[in-house]
């Protein structure tokens, strides 16, 4: 019987974890239902999308870890939601001890699994991208699936991630149209140290979650100034990546 197949591995990136060249992995599901996500493969994958031809088991992803040592220095987990994956306690321990530094990213739902890794040094990530979506009050409102208590486990995740060096760790916001206006930049600003680094990017309409969101123009480029300028009145270094 073949090894089941957990997560999709890009073999080389060189963007998504910063002084590495890394590898990526992309755990299918997520707790979250974002209107404008435009990966469906991956927040609500399908059986073609578990079965596509990047998809790797366990020891596929050890031995490519191992033959690529001396060329990749660092492992992206990220998703869909990566802490939901039952695995992903095992891979981050292996990778790290492969001797991999490991970048995680998370939407900030699940802080008690957050916890659980940085108690323990064998999986305690080096890296931390957490994405912010909104204001966290409309969350109830806007992100379906959302947890009732999410302000709460927001505040609980940015605790924990306060406590690794600034340099280690970075918030992330798409400008969605109607999703993040001006007031919705103060207020996630507000759950932030000054000195955090804030990625914000823009929006990609034409293959969203909820269609209505392919309709749904995307901000200019004078706006998105506009918006990134205000987002540093609260937070310095908030810029567009």
């Amino acid at each position: 019987m073949s090894e089941e197949k957990i997560c999709h591995l890009v073999k080389t990136s060189l963007v998504d974890f910063p002084y590495h060249v890394s590898c990526a992995v992309f755990f299918p599901g997520c707790n979250l239902r974002c209107p404008y996500c435009y990966n469906k493969s991956l927040a609500v994958p399908s059986e073609q999308d578990t079965q596509s031809s990047d998809m790797v088991s366990f020891s596929e992803l050890e031995d490519f870890l191992l033959k690529r040592k001396n060329v990749l220095t660092g492992i992206v987990f990220s998703g869909g939601e990566a802490l939901m994956h039952k695995d992903t306690v095992k891979l981050i321990k292996m990778s790290k001890k492969i001797g991999y530094k490991v970048k995680l990213d998370t939407n900030g739902t699940l802080p008690d699994k957050l916890e659980s890794l940085f108690l323990d040094p064998t999986t305690k990530p080096d890296y931390l991208a957490i994405d912010i979506k909104t204001s966290p009050s409309k969350y109830k409102d806007l992100i379906p699936l959302s947890p009732s208590d999410f302000e709460e486990r927001l505040t609980k995740t940015l605790k924990i991630a306060f406590s690794m060096p600034l340099d280690n760790l970075e918030i992330r916001t798409v400008l969605v149209p109607s999703l993040v206006v001006h007031e919705d930049l103060k207020n996630i600003a507000s759950f932030l140290p000054e000195k955090c680094k804030w990625f914000l990017s823009r929006f990609k309409s034409g293959n969203c979650l909820d269609e209505h969101f392919n309709t749904i123009a995307p901000y200019s480029q004078t706006e998105i100034d506009l918006l990134v300028e205000y987002a540093k009145r609260f937070i310095s270094d908030a810029k567009l990546r």
